[in-house]
């Protein structure tokens, strides 16, 4: 109790010049500055928030933040026995029976208290003290928050807005989602993707689900599903303004799945800047970030297969992880994604720079230039080319000074990694980023079953399958939603959805606060000498 009572001395003191600093911010600046001591534990003066667990352990805001518990919805979690109750806007300021765990000779059982609506001076005091208006104690993990008044009053003025009203898109009897295609996207493969979701909408309309039981009466959580095509044409740099448009038109609760063929980043951009959730995109080009939130990905995509042979490498330990690495990349979105996905991993591993050259569509190369990239030194090479590789590994095995190995892109080469000349197969390693054919069996035979039967357009594997895996997941949110629409919400419950391991295109899909991406591997392969080649691993699942 000493470093409590310190700290809070230390706070009474700067009470007063901070409510001068922050009297005068409007009422977007009260909004981001609550939102920061919510989301980061950061003081409306920029230094971290002050907190004491335990009783008398003092520690800084930053390592005990509200959202690592009560998530960035504000509504709560489960996870290990512990129930973090809501402390969003619309729980908190309402009476209601709040769920507590209770230790005992069974065990942990769980019971309902009722608990009054809170009020400003209440909520202060269990921040503060850990004292609810029942004068119930919380848990001794939650921290009791030495703020100053002025630094209350700008958190609780963020709670009370938190998750207090339903998000755009829903109503009292409908969500309403929307999907992105972009003109570059073939009929073929915009027909994949939508199938599944409009084979989602359909089963959700006429959900039993609307009911709670047999013979109950409707269940309140319950919601019709709309759809809306969000057509995007021409270059790029007009897609925004284009998807504004369409969101001022028609609000929307997120966005589902999507495709284009080229790079997701202004569609990525506008579900930031207007906090719309984005769920699995179909795409090679996801944006690469530590600190967006608003769209989750099945993968990294090219970027995880160079991630993936950065780790492979480095992890081999006979010598060739020491050897030059020249890295060979075609000049466009795919190469150059391989290209930074394994820089960036092979630096932070510590390793030397690789030796790089970005290759012209059509330009051609001899094996002398590439040796010689390598200062005549031992080398490893990445071909991060499409079908053009082929001859070039061919004429390679006819020259004495060749790579120790030669690592390729199976997404680059696509249907010409089958024609990989034989002679070539023992010394060059194949990024996959799939399940293996041999091991996914089961799981790809029960979702083309379903596939089949619901007559989806099986030919189009790839994009048909990671939609079918998104239309199960979002199952199982809609769920787990109960009443509470509210965006951030929706992403809390995805990303905290259990580990999936019976989809067929990825080996695993596990999830985890705060993580975007969803599989987090790929294998090393290589192909066997067979007509008809085989996959062999010759690694295990290597994770990012």
């Amino acid at each position: 109790m000493k470093a409590r009572a310190f700290l809070l001395s230390m706070l009474v003191l700067s009470a007063v010049p901070l409510a001068a600093a922050t009297s005068g911010a409007g009422g977007d600046e009260a909004f981001r500055l609550g939102e920061r001591m919510y989301r980061q534990g950061i003081l409306p003066s920029g230094e971290p928030m002050q907190a004491v667990v335990k009783g008398d352990v003092a520690v800084e805001g930053t390592m005990f933040t509200c959202v690592s518990c009560h998530l960035r919805g504000g509504v709560g979690s489960f996870e290990g026995g512990v129930v973090t109750l809501p402390t969003n806007g619309r729980n908190l300021f309402s009476p209601r029976h709040d769920r507590y765990g209770i230790s005992g000779e069974e065990g942990l059982k769980f019971v309902l208290k009722p608990r009054p609506a809170y009020t400003n001076e209440t909520l202060a005091t269990v921040l503060r003290d850990g004292f609810d208006p029942t004068e119930r104690e919380m848990a001794v993990a939650m921290p009791r928050y030495l703020l100053g008044d002025s630094e209350m009053a700008i958190l609780i003025a963020y709670l009370k807005s938190l998750s207090s009203e339903y998000s755009p898109g829903v109503s009292d009897n409908l969500i309403r989602f929307a999907t992105v295609v972009t003109d570059d996207v073939s009929r073929e493969d915009r027909a994949a993707m939508l199938a599944p979701l409009k084979a989602f909408v359909g089963m959700n309309n006429g959900a039993k689900r609307k009911y709670k039981g047999v013979g109950g009466g409707k269940d309140p959580a319950y919601r019709q599903v709309a759809l809306d095509i969000w057509e995007i044409t021409g270059p790029p740099d007009g897609w925004r303004a284009q998807l504004e448009a369409y969101s001022r038109k028609e609000p929307v609760f997120a966005l589902l799945g999507g495709i284009t063929g080229g790079d997701w980043r202004p569609i990525h951009d506008f579900s930031e800047a207007n906090r719309i959730p984005c769920l699995f995109p179909v795409t090679d080009f996801p944006v690469v970030s530590d600190n967006d939130w608003y769209t989750l990905y099945f993968s990294k995509g090219f970027y995880q297969e160079g991630d993936a042979v950065a780790r492979h490498l480095g992890g081999l330990g006979d010598g060739a992880s020491e050897e030059t690495v020249v890295q060979l990349f075609l000049d466009g979105g795919a190469g150059k994604a391989l290209a930074a996905g394994f820089r960036d991993a092979w630096l932070e591993q510590g390793r030397r720079a690789p030796v790089e050259k970005m290759v012209r569509p059509g330009e051609s190369l001899t094996h002398g230039e590439i040796a010689g990239l390598a200062g005549g030194k031992p080398f490893t090479l990445l071909l991060w080319l499409d079908d053009a590789a082929i001859p070039l590994l061919e004429r390679m095995t006819d020259d004495p000074v060749r790579p120790s190995a030669v690592y390729v892109s199976s997404g680059m080469l696509k249907a010409s990694l089958g024609s990989l000349p034989v002679k070539v197969r023992g010394a060059t390693f194949v990024t996959w980023p799939w399940r293996l054919p041999q091991v996914g069996k089961g799981a790809a035979g029960a979702a083309l079953a379903w596939l089949k039967a619901a007559r989806m357009p099986t030919d189009r594997k790839r994009i048909v399958t990671r939609m079918y895996a998104l239309t199960r997941l979002l199952s199982d949110a809609q769920m787990m939603l109960r009443e509470n629409f509210y965006r951030d919400n929706f992403l809390d419950v995805v990303s905290n959805e259990e580990d999936k391991a019976d989809y067929p295109d990825y080996e695993r899909l596990s999830f985890g606060p705060g993580q975007r991406y969803a599989s987090k591997g790929c294998y090393i392969v290589q192909l066997s000498p067979d007509a008809a080649p085989t996959l062999i691993p010759r690694s295990g699942w290597v994770t990012h």
